[in-house]
């Protein structure tokens, strides 16, 4: 009960709007179990189709047709009358779809193109050297795209594993380390100077601002000396 239920695809719907595919479908099949003759498409010397085979042809067409339109061609007796029926019937849906899909086409490149057009310069450039290529398969711009995201990874894996800032940082300090030593051994040559002690020896005010006499300069140094010795 099972193997009658089961479909090998989906069912051709009343408005017809799956026939293309459905009908794709049924050639395929058809031609797998060389029952093509039952619908007149074996061919000019293919031999005529027996009643067996033209029995097995329409149950399978039947067995893919929803239920309104099983009981509409439910006096069909031909498979090659019930082929050409459904094929007057939904084949010219192609002529009335084609300007839809066309229009539809117009309008959503013109949204592409609008997106485009807020994207970084380097993504738009992309676009148009595969734009200029004029890849005729879909798969080949597939690889070529999944290449280049694979690039993109490896890139982004790399700089976050070592940042550009970090390695700039690593650079700039033997620099400064060199620039700060230059005033660190002035500052140590500055701390290394003494003072000019005035000429009275005394330590109040600098040599400039001494406005003692000489002789009391002098008699100043004298005693001063003399309390040196004592203390040793």
């Amino acid at each position: 009960m099972s193997a009658i239920t089961k479909r090998e695809f989906d069912e051709l719907a009343q408005h017809g709007g799956n026939y293309l595919a459905w009908a794709t479908d049924v050639e395929i099949w058809l031609k797998g179990k060389q029952l093509l003759s039952p619908i007149g498409l074996g061919g000019k010397r293919a031999p005529a189709a027996t009643s067996a085979e033209n029995a097995q042809a329409l149950h399978f067409l039947r067995h893919h047709l929803c239920a309104t339109l099983k009981i509409e061609y439910m006096a069909e007796g031909s498979a090659l009358a019930l082929w050409t029926a459904l094929k007057r019937r939904f084949e010219r849906l192609k002529y009335s779809t084609q300007p839809q899909a066309d229009a539809e086409w117009a309008r959503l490149s013109q949204k592409i193109e609008k997106t485009l057009s807020t994207f970084h310069s380097d993504a738009v450039q992309s676009s148009r050297s595969y734009q200029q290529v004029n890849y005729k398969e879909y798969s080949e711009l597939i690889d070529i795209l999944q290449v280049a995201e694979a690039h993109d990874e490896v890139l982004k894996k790399n700089f976050v594993v070592q940042p550009l800032g970090l390695v700039r940082a690593q650079k700039c300090r033997p620099t400064l380390s060199k620039s700060a030593s230059p005033s660190r051994r002035r500052g140590a040559r500055r701390q290394g100077r003494t003072r000019r002690r005035p000429r009275c020896g005394g330590k109040s005010h600098y040599s400039r601002e001494c406005r003692a006499p000489q002789h009391v300069a002098d008699a100043y140094k004298e005693r001063k000396a003399h309390e040196a010795n004592l203390t040793i």
